[in-house]
């Protein structure tokens, strides 16, 4: 006789909402932009990098002035 097994379950959750840039932010601004060709190249890994890049950028620098 097969022991009985025990079921599993799981919760899948909905991927959290990517962080957005800071206004202004020349930083932030080239991330979203690396951020949007790793996406259009299907590079999840590199979409998760840059989303975690963003959400922990501190020190915004404003854009360079032309």
């Amino acid at each position: 006789m097969s022991p009985m097994l025990t079921p599993v379950s799981y919760v899948l959750q909905m991927p959290p909402i990517p962080p957005e840039p800071a206004p202004g932010c020349a930083a932030c601004a080239a991330i979203a932009e690396r951020r949007a060709r790793a996406q259009a190249e299907g590079d999840g890994s590199r979409v998760s990098d840059c989303n975690i890049w963003i959400g922990r950028h501190e020190f915004h620098t404003p854009p360079a002035s032309t």
